[in-house]
């Protein structure tokens, strides 16, 4: 019963063992069951999804695919739903081709800008520095070497090291308008200025930031240039500036529904007020920050659940298309897969001999026990038997002792008489049971290997003293049963230690033993 439900055990183990390696088996890249709610803007996303549908070139419609998912991850980050990019940056890596060294480099830059996010500030400079090394000797990927200048600028700002941040935002800056890039240049400014130290900051600079945003069609960083130059005004003690500016960027994120810039401008219009001890004009932007913040909420909502569906459509989308699209990564989850179950089965066989070879162990430890208990039953079985011999001995030479005692005294040969009687009455029995009939054959086992080793015929005192010994018997026992001085045991025991050629330091009941048992063992093998 015990080693079947040890061998359930096991089997149950193996199979939990198992399961990694099953599910691993099972995974496929479906990740429909994902309902990630977030706000996209739906015509902008459904006509890419219609293009990418429109590709006939599997390999094209993969890569078009895969550029969606980062495309989408970067504006879930860019609206604060970066928590929601996670899967998406996952997919997109893993189906990135291995020759698409500019996507995946754009990917593992929106990745690295998610790990920031999620508050990984050690493992984001690391990624970024990593692609920051690589973009530096590609001169087509200039775009992304400023964007990860600015990068690398946010994370040293967010670590407290504003000197590092600070030559990152220049370099970037720098580099920007020697390519004219508006959008990265404007970009870098409005950073370096977030800073908040005016000394790095020049007022014409800001100003020009404006103007080349509004030339171009960056007009999503019109309104934070506005704050920018709000701030500056702000920091300056320029206050009526400081609301020109808020005013201007006020107009502009509400004419693109930039909320998060029209509270900005509230919250930076309350400071200012407050300065001036306007007590009453800074309640009342207040107000409007909270007003604005529940309108903002409940538009949230309404666009999450508008496009829910939408952001369904796109996984759905790539799960059919980037199935299969990437060999490599089906080889390595087939080498994962073997290497979960060759684990497991390395595991399982390992528990498996490790009880096998406990529960040997203790059962033989067990066993050994028991021998040595039966073993010492045994002896003190032998050994009773033979006080019980010898004593039996005596009383009966005590009896022929008395029948041999005359006298002339009736009062005392009535009494002699009465005392053999009763000794006759007490005198053990002769016992013959299974304990003593081995004792007898493997006391005749002993006393062979002695007269074979020794080469002379013990006589029965020798072979009866040899006997007693080996049974543990004390001197004094055995002066007892035999019925003799102990000082004649001692000299029939010398005569056995030089009939055994013993020397001085051996122990003579311990070679007696020896040999008792050796000469057991030899009858066993029999």
């Amino acid at each position: 019963m015990n080693k079947c439900k040890r061998f359930f055990d096991i089997l149950l183990w193996c199979l939990l063992m198992m399961i990694p390696s099953l599910i691993n088996a099972a995974r496929t890249d479906d990740d429909t069951s994902t309902r990630s709610r977030v706000n996209v803007p739906s015509e902008k996303y459904t006509s890419l999804l219609t293009h990418i549908k429109s590709i006939s070139d599997k390999t094209e419609q993969a890569y078009e695919t895969v550029r969606l998912l980062n495309d989408f991850s970067v504006y879930l980050i860019e609206n604060g739903d970066w928590y929601l990019a996670g899967p998406l940056i996952h997919k997109a890596l893993r189906h990135c081709p291995a020759d698409s060294i500019q996507l995946r480099s754009y990917i593992t830059a929106t990745y690295a800008s998610y790990q920031y996010l999620d508050g990984d500030l050690e493992e984001a400079e690391s990624t970024f520095k990593k692609l920051y090394e690589q973009t530096s000797k590609d001169t087509s990927q200039i775009d992304t070497h400023i964007r990860l200048c600015i990068n690398l600028g946010e994370v040293y700002q967010q670590t407290g090291r504003k000197r590092d941040a600070l030559r990152y935002f220049e370099r970037a800056e720098v580099m920007a308008d020697s390519i004219g890039n508006r959008f990265l240049y404007a970009n870098a400014i409005i950073h370096a200025e977030r800073l908040g130290d005016n000394s790095h900051i020049q007022l014409d600079k800001l100003q020009t930031c404006v103007d080349t945003i509004s030339e171009s069609t960056c007009s999503t960083l019109m309104a934070p240039a506005y704050m920018a130059i709000a701030r500056y005004y702000f920091r300056q003690g320029d206050y009526p500036e400081a609301l020109k500016a808020i005013d201007n960027g006020c107009i502009i994120a509400k004419k693109l529904g930039q909320l998060k810039y029209q509270t900005e401008g509230l919250q930076l219009s309350a400071d200012v007020y407050a300065r001036q001890n306007n007590t009453a004009m800074s309640y009342a932007c207040m107000r409007k920050v909270v007003d604005l913040r529940e309108t903002a909420d409940v538009q949230r909502d309404r666009e999450i659940a508008v496009n829910t569906i939408e952001a369904d459509k796109i996984l759905q989308w790539s799960n059919s298309v980037l199935s299969g699209s990437n060999p490599d990564e089906k080889n390595r989850e087939l080498v994962m897969s073997w290497f979960w179950c060759i684990l497991s089965i390395l595991v399982c066989g390992t528990i498996f001999w490790w009880i096998w070879k406990r529960e040997k162990k203790v059962s033989k430890r067990a066993i050994e026990k028991l021998n040595g208990e039966m073993a010492e039953l045994r002896g003190e079985t032998i050994k009773l038997e033979i006080l019980y011999k010898g004593f039996g001995a005596i009383l009966v030479r005590i009896r022929q002792a008395l029948k041999g005692m005359k006298t002339d005294d009736a009062l005392l040969q009535s009494k002699i008489k009465d005392l053999s009687s009763s000794i006759l009455q007490n005198t053990l029995p002769e016992r013959k049971n299974e304990s003593v009939a081995i004792a007898e054959k493997e006391d005749r086992a002993l006393i062979e290997r002695l007269e074979s080793i020794t080469g002379n015929e013990l006589n029965p005192a020798d072979r009866k003293l040899a006997i007693y010994l080996c049974h543990g018997l004390t001197t004094q026992e055995i002066s007892s049963i035999t019925g003799v001085l102990a000082k004649s045991v001692n000299q029939s025991r010398y005569r056995l230690r030089r009939i055994l050629n013993l020397e001085q330091e051996d122990d003579l009941e311990q070679v007696l033993l020896t040999h008792y048992r050796e000469a057991n063992s030899q009858i066993d093998s029999e």
